[in-house]
Formats: C-alpha cells, structure tokens, sequence
C-alpha cells in the first residue's frame, strides 16, 4: 500500500496533539500527496518476482533532495515521478540554497582603473540572496500568493546591504541610482545590462553549492522577461526555473566533459580548458545563424584560442578581439569563485588566518631589518656593505585564489617564521637595546655626577 493511502484528515485541533513523527502525514497539501502517490506509482514492481526493493516515497523524495546538482538531470529521466519531485520541490530546494552574485568589471576599465586596489575588493562583486518566488514579473515585495511554493514563476534575490554601504562608502552616495558620477553610473548600467559590452563578458553567475556558472544574460527585447535587475529596488528576478534549468545543464555538461577530457592535454588546465569549452557552446548556441551580426560573433569566437593543447593558428582582429579578452576576465573569475564555493568554512578560516600571518611576518622582518639597519649605521657611521631586506613575492589580496602550490609555499614560510619567532623578538629586543646606547653622545654621562 502506497504512503499516500495512510493520509488522513482531522480537525486542526486534534492535530496539535499528534507527535512530530505523526503529525507530518496530517492535512497533507493536495501536491505534496499527489507527489507522493506519483513517486509511489513510479516503483511499483513490473512483475512480482522483482526483487528491487520498496523505499517510502518519503525517503526516495528526501534522497532526490541531496543529489548533486550535476547529477540531479540525470535522475530526473528515470521516471515520471522522479520528474515531477525535481521539476518542483527539489528545484524550489535548489533555489532556495542559490545566490547570485554580480560582477562590476575588471579593474583594467575605465571607471575602475582609479580606484585604489582594497576599495576595488570591496565593490567588484555583489551578492545576492534568495528572497522569495512570485507570479508577477514586477513584484519585488513578498506577499501570500496561493499554490506550492514553488509555482511562481519568478524568484526574487534581495542585494546585500554591505555592498550597498561600500558603494556608498567609495562613492559618496545614498543612492547608487541617483548618482551622476561617471564611475557610478557605468557599474550601475553594467550590473542592470545597459552597457555594450563584448559578447560572453561575465555580469552575473550563480553560486549553488559547489558550483558557479554564468547566468544567461538576455541578448534583445525578447529575451529581457528572464532577468530584471534593478538597483532601485536592490532586486534581482529571473525567471528561475528556465535559469536554473540552464544552470543544471552546463554543469551536467561539465562534469561529462571533465570526465572525457580527463587523460587529454590542456591548454590553461585541466579544469579550466573543460570549463572553457562548456562555457564557450552555450554561448554559441545562444547565437542565431540567420543574423549578421551573430555569425560574426560566432567567426570570431572560432579565433578564440584553442583548448586542450591545439596550436593556434588564427587571432581575430578589432573589433572582434575584445571577445577574447571578456573570456579571459571572466574565467578568471569563475575559477576564483569555483574555488572559493569548493572550500568549507574552516578553509577559508585557515586560508584568512594563513594570510594575516604571512602579514604579520613580513611586518616584523621589516621592522627587524629596519633595526638591523639602524644598528649598523650606529657602529659604522656610515653603514658599510648594507643590504636590506628582499621583499616577499607580491600575491593575490585574497588568499582564496592562491594556487595549492603558493598555498604550501606560504604555509612553509610562515611556519618557518613561528619557529624563530622567540629569537626575532629576542634579537629585536637586543637591537633597540643597541641603538639607544649607540645613538647617545659619548659624553652623556659627564655631567651624571657618577664617580665612574
């Protein structure tokens, strides 16, 4: 017998006095049932000498909800009840877990090349959180609407208020809208898709779990119904299923892709030549043969350099290099992002605190060889033969893009420098200690009144 037949019915009343365990099967929705009874239906046993076993629906639906979202496409074609489970709850689950995040441009712009590199880390991405699904396009407020919650057609994303603040930090402004400064203005018009960008330049992408992959930004009129970004309103909505349908593709496709490509040469890396390809095909595939314009894009986009170890034999020219240059940004973000999503907590914990250290250790061997330095023109007057203090390799402000091999590099550093830490503090104590006697007249104690 299915779960769906042990449902009943009772006053509200007495299902406060039901346990937990069995007050989940009351006054069950009608489609939460009606799934149920689909996920049921879909394991009956063609003949009755199979020996599958049974799971409760319940436990199959709890089970589809923690498939990895690169596989998630492939359960969905095992029957219609898996179907029916992951076009609705566990795609509402998928959503509720997504965060959008928006990409401001490259620092080499032109209303970004001014500011200083800590204000740039500030405000070149923007994230957004999962606020709620509504039927109407143009509602960014959350309001009871009737049906599953999954049934609204559009998800709306609420912006952070801590880029909001910096923005208005760095740029003096209550809001961003309202702001004539041309710096502003352009990240305001690239974030909401104004700006005449090259074809594939990254605005917006979509973190879910592990992964991060472009969202489908609109080309033309017909195709602004999928997002809608207003700073006005610090909204973000899509049409979400259709996005996250697009979402769950590329990543299937990656993963195949890897899984192929795994013995194979690599032009940039393994991971990043798949990512490439993946990235690349959905962008053509976007492209209509029938426009002008589109097969232009699509020959320069045959110019692209090629993956997986190939020659380059062709570049394209201006204007169609610039496409070239908006992959090259934009999987430099990606790759970062991807990372940074791959990390649990405590590893980004570690990585931040890796970083500090490092800090710290190139501030004290600073000030150790600054008095190094001091003590030697004490003696030498002048100093003879000095040398200062090699600097440290310049690396990325966030340790999260650090490669493994920078990151064991560091580590080994640091680790090094904690070690001596007691004698530095010693020999730094002992240099101060040098100086000040060092730095005093020879005379200084003539007029002490010592007998010495």
């Amino acid at each position: 017998m299915s779960s769906a037949d042990h449902l009943v019915v009772i006053d509200s009343d007495d299902a406060q006095t039901f346990p937990h365990f069995l007050a989940r099967y009351v006054n069950r929705s009608a489609d939460v049932a009606a799934l149920i009874d689909s996920i049921d239906s879909s394991q009956q046993r063609s003949s009755p000498t199979s020996r599958l076993p049974h799971l409760p629906a319940e436990i199959v639906l709890n089970i589809l909800e923690h498939l990895p979202v690169d596989y998630v496409l492939d359960w969905r074609l095992v029957c219609r009840g898996f179907r029916d489970a992951i076009d609705g709850r566990v795609l509402y689950g998928y959503l509720r877990r997504a965060e959008l995040i928006g990409y401001t441009g490259p620092k080499t712009q032109r209303h970004m090349h001014s500011l200083a590199e800590d204000v740039y880390e500030q405000i070149n991405l923007l994230r957004a959180h999962f606020s709620h699904v509504t039927h109407s396009p143009t509602a960014p407020l959350k309001r009871k609407e009737d049906g599953a919650k999954w049934s609204g057609s559009r998800a709306v994303f609420h912006i952070e208020n801590s880029w909001l603040e910096a923005f208005d930090r760095v740029f003096d402004t209550n809001d961003p809208v309202l702001q004539s400064d041309f710096q502003s203005r352009s990240i305001v018009y690239n974030l909401e898709g104004y700006a005449d960008d090259d074809y594939g330049t990254l605005r917006w992408c979509m973190k879910l779990d592990k992964a991060v992959l472009d969202v489908p930004f609109p080309r033309g009129p017909e195709g602004m119904s999928s997002i809608d970004v207003s700073m006005t309103n610090r909204t973000v909505i899509l049409s979400w299923k259709r996005v996250l349908f697009e979402f769950l593709k590329m990543e299937t496709a990656l993963r195949k892709k890897l899984e192929k490509k795994r013995d194979s040469p690599y032009t940039f890396s393994h991971t990043e030549d798949c990512l490439r390809s993946v990235r690349r095909q959905q962008l053509c595939s976007a492209l209509d043969r029938d426009v002008k314009v589109d097969r232009e894009i699509r020959w320069a986009m045959n110019q692209l350099r090629p993956l997986f170890g190939k020659p380059r034999f062709h570049r394209a020219s201006p204007p169609w290099d610039g496409i070239e240059q908006a992959e090259d940004d934009a999987m430099e973000i990606l790759i970062f992002l991807r990372r940074e999503a791959s990390l649990s907590v405590r590893e980004l914990a570690y990585l931040y605190q890796l970083s500090e250290d490092r800090t710290s250790m190139e501030k004290e061997m600073k000030a150790l060889d600054r008095d190094f330095e001091t003590w030697k023109s004490q003696l030498y007057q002048p100093a003879q033969d000095s040398r200062t203090l090699e600097p440290l390799p310049e690396l990325e402000r966030n340790p999260v893009a650090w490669s493994d091999e920078v990151r064991a590099r560091e580590e080994k550093r640091v680790t090094r420098w904690k070690t001596q830490k007691k004698t530095m503090d010693q020999v730094t104590s002992l240099l101060k200690a040098s100086n000040e006697a060092l730095s005093l007249p020879e005379d200084a104690f003539d007029d002490s009144g010592s007998e010495i």
